[in-house]
């Protein structure tokens, strides 16, 4: 989802990850009542989808280098904390399960959801109603 980016003077990047903190910044829009200030860069990742569904922190050109652990979606390559996805999400146990199991295939939020809806979709079609 494309969100809505203007310019601002602003000169510290609100991303949590990002070692640019004096730059000139640009107010994107990531909801109804939530703007963030961020650097150029943290922007275009922000628009491309690179950023943790939970805690909105934004990732680049996977580098994440907040000091915790990720886990990439099987299906789209995008990235989540595990943490986050743990306290917030449908795994309770996916760091565990990520080293146990070598056939555990990991599904972002976004995939979940498109999946789901597949599924139901699916199952509608195979009705004999």
């Amino acid at each position: 989802m494309r969100r809505k980016v203007n310019y601002t003077n602003s000169e510290k990047c609100e991303n949590k990850c990002c070692v640019k903190r004096k730059t000139s910044v640009i107010s994107v829009k990531i909801s109804k009542n939530k703007i963030l200030r961020l650097c150029h860069s943290c922007a275009k990742a922000w628009n491309n989808g690179q950023y943790c569904f939970y805690c909105l922190t934004i990732y680049k050109d996977n580098s994440h280098n907040d000091g915790k652990d990720w886990v990439q979606c099987d299906t789209c390559s995008s990235w989540q904390h595990i943490q986050c996805e743990e306290r917030k999400g449908n795994y309770s146990n996916l760091n565990k399960l990520l080293n146990t199991d070598d056939k555990m295939k990991y599904y972002c939020p976004t995939c979940r959801k498109n999946r789901s809806k597949k599924k139901r979709a699916s199952q509608k079609n195979d009705c004999d109603c």
